[in-house]
């Protein structure tokens, strides 16, 4: 358990597992470097997003090939500030808003704006479940600000952007500036057709859901580019009527040929 204050320290893998790092409520964690270390994770479990703060001020996590980092990322119960050039990579999945063993909360809430890059599947991982995942069974919101980079980068079906992929919570995407590439890295050029491009999804998941499910896609700058958003599974249903909500009020969206529609 961790107390306010300024935590310098380079983050070693623990057995090839990583990090399991419990916040107290009402507790800031600052970390002013990166990782080290091979195929490790770092797991933030906290009281809940709005009383377990954690801030990344300086460096690279993961590495540049996302190697150091290669287990499944969470934050539960925690949120977690990505900026001032901070390079985030996840070797293969990251969840946001994930109940996990012995995290007091399970919302998660990340910011990445000012230069910092939040970056998902970086070592392009063909598991199909490498992906940037909001809400696995609590509440998520990615908030992408003026200067933040969000990428996937993507092999076959892996890649994309999930929204309650196999829950009945919430998930919220708000983007008011900054970049978000789906299936090309921080690196794809924006607005231009790859086939490296992957989907964003709203309730994908092969469920029944329930009408609280939300997965809601706010876009008022910044610019997105994905293969297409994709609504719905052909083996879930939503007879309840959750909401599946997309704002576009500025801000540039590109979608390739798939378009926006169902599977």
């Amino acid at each position: 358990y961790v107390a306010v204050g300024r935590m310098e320290v380079h983050w070693l893998s623990r057995n090839g597992n990583g990090a399991d790092i419990f916040l107290w409520s009402n507790r800031v964690l600052t970390f002013s470097q990166g990782t080290s270390g091979n195929n490790g994770s770092v797991i933030f479990k906290g009281s809940g997003a709005t009383a377990s703060t954690v801030n990344a001020s300086s460096g690279i996590w993961g590495g540049l090939s996302g190697s150091q980092l290669t287990a499944t990322m969470d934050i539960a119960g925690a949120t977690f500030n990505i900026s001032d050039s901070v390079v985030v990579n996840a070797g293969t999945r990251f969840d946001i808003g994930r109940p996990v063993t012995g995290a007091p909360g399970s919302d998660g809430i990340v910011n990445v704006g000012n230069g910092g890059q939040f970056n998902a599947n970086v070592t392009v991982a063909s598991d199909p479940n490498a992906n940037l995942q909001l809400s696995r069974g609590g509440p998520a919101v990615l908030n992408i600000l003026s200067g933040g980079v969000v990428s996937t980068r993507s092999a076959g079906s892996s890649g994309r952007v999930e929204f309650i992929p196999d829950s009945g919570s919430q998930a919220t995407l708000n983007m008011s500036g900054g970049i978000l590439n789906v299936g090309t890295g921080a690196g794809g050029i924006p607005g231009v057709s790859s086939s490296s491009l992957s989907l964003i999804t709203l309730m994908q998941g092969s469920m029944s859901y329930g009408s609280t499910a939300a997965a809601i896609l706010n876009l008022s700058d910044g610019t997105v580019t994905a293969q297409g958003i994709q609504i719905g599974s052909a083996s879930g249903t939503c007879t309840s009527n959750p909401t599946n909500q997309i704002d576009v009020t500025d801000g540039t969206l590109y979608l390739d040929a798939l378009n926006i529609g169902l599977p």
